[in-house]
């Protein structure tokens, strides 16, 4: 099963978010890493953040340039949420001062 291409769109930005078998996540637009761990994985979108849950989570694809992620492991939820960035730094920050 996989469901593709969920888009999100706004006047400033677009992306697309494709989950496969639940096992694998791939998206796009992605502005940092709040965080992650085996459990969970937060990412920063230009209006808010996509937050990934399940278990043996991966980050597998990571690029800089483009924006784009790829998460695999067992995915149990997915979902959106507008809101600020606090102060806390996500990982690109940390890997490209």
């Amino acid at each position: 099963m996989s469901i593709n291409s969920i888009n999100s769109n706004s006047s400033s930005s677009h992306m697309t978010v494709t989950i496969t078998d639940r096992e694998k996540l791939r998206t796009d637009g992605v502005t940092d890493i709040k965080s992650f761990n085996e459990d969970e994985v937060i990412l920063c979108i230009t209006n808010g953040f996509l937050f990934i849950g399940g278990s043996d989570l991966k980050i597998e694809k990571l690029s800089v340039e483009t924006g784009e992620v790829a998460v695999t492991g067992s995915i149990d939820s997915v979902f959106f949420s507008q809101g600020v960035e606090t102060k806390q730094r996500g990982l690109f920050s940390h890997l490209f001062k």
